[in-house]
């Protein structure tokens, strides 16, 4: 049986995914393997907010009182155990994992080739909230593209 995770953050880099899965020494061949073995969805996580950390370059995210809040992210299906554990690691002590349900819009091409809003389904998956205090985060959203720009080579593994 087969593991999901709701990434919202620097996991959402396939690099990342695969450092964090196989190793930062591992041999590329090894995580482009571990990549296409798991299936990567645009998703949203209702009912949560995702906050920039202070002091650090990465994100975390608490549930909301408003149910219009929602966090863009990936919903990575496929994970093993052993790769559930290998994030558990990489999470570290300032998240807690926990299940809950995203929402996944597929697009669909109508009769003139533009893509349209296709059919929402949910699903089932882990998501790591940010456990550490509320005063550990800025007042306001993390920027995924900003991070690419400027962190993503940075980032410890």
């Amino acid at each position: 049986m087969s593991e999901a995770a709701f990434f919202y953050g620097t996991l959402m880099a396939t690099e990342i995914i695969g450092d964090v899965l196989c190793g930062k020494s591992a041999p590329r061949a090894i995580k482009t393997k571990k990549l296409a073995s798991l299936q990567l969805t645009k998703a949203l996580l209702k009912g949560h907010r995702r906050y920039a950390v202070k002091h650090a370059t990465y994100p975390g995210v608490l549930e909301s009182d408003n149910t219009t809040d929602q966090v863009h992210g990936i919903l990575c299906q496929g994970l093993t155990l052993r790769d559930v554990a290998a994030l558990d690691d990489y999470e570290g002590d300032e998240y807690k994992r926990q299940m809950t349900k995203v929402i996944l819009e597929s697009l669909e091409m109508n009769d003139q080739g533009e893509e349209e809003q296709g059919k929402t389904t949910t699903a089932s998956c882990q998501v790591y909230l940010w456990i550490a205090g509320k005063d550990q985060l800025k007042d306001h959203d993390w920027d995924y593209e900003h991070w690419r720009q400027h962190h993503l080579a940075d980032t410890v593994v």
